[in-house]
């Protein structure tokens, strides 16, 4: 008796070598799907950061006038502080001053004051505007302390 499994040839394997059409098809899509969410990701990242950086500006451009304010003397302040459109670099905007009228506290011995708000406004985008009130005395002529 011959044993007929061992004149049998190989089965032929069912499975061929590379990759089908419908394997290309299906891995160039989740790879168009991934691409597409990293650009949306990338986009709204972009705008996040051009809104931080506009904002920096401004604060910048607020400590900047406060700085300014706080340097001016006493009775220069209503000349001095005019509101207008100005830029800085590549970030237009417009600073607005409000003067409250110097005011003397009677019966004490403090000092003449005046309040100033300083309003800064991005001429790009109004409704994201800032603020900040600086209250400036005015300095004594004489001061007790050097008196000889």
């Amino acid at each position: 008796m011959i044993d007929s499994t061992m004149h049998s040839r190989p089965a032929r394997s069912s499975r061929r070598d590379g990759f089908s059409l419908i394997e290309v098809i299906v891995a160039m899509s989740l790879i168009s799907i991934a691409f597409t969410s990293i650009m949306a990701l990338q986009v709204t990242i972009r705008q996040r950061q051009s809104k931080i950086a506009e904002q920096a500006a401004r604060n910048a451009i607020l400590l900047q006038e406060v700085n300014r304010v706080e340097s001016m003397k006493f009775d220069t302040l209503s000349t001095m502080l005019v509101s207008d459109t100005s830029s800085s670099a590549s970030f237009p905007y417009i600073r607005r001053y409000s003067l409250v009228t110097a005011y003397t506290p009677t019966g004490t011995t403090q000092h003449p004051y005046k309040d100033v708000t300083i309003i800064i406004v991005p001429t790009s985008n109004p409704s994201d505007s800032i603020f900040t009130t600086v209250r400036r005395t005015k300095t004594p002529s004489t001061n007790p302390l050097n008196l000889p």
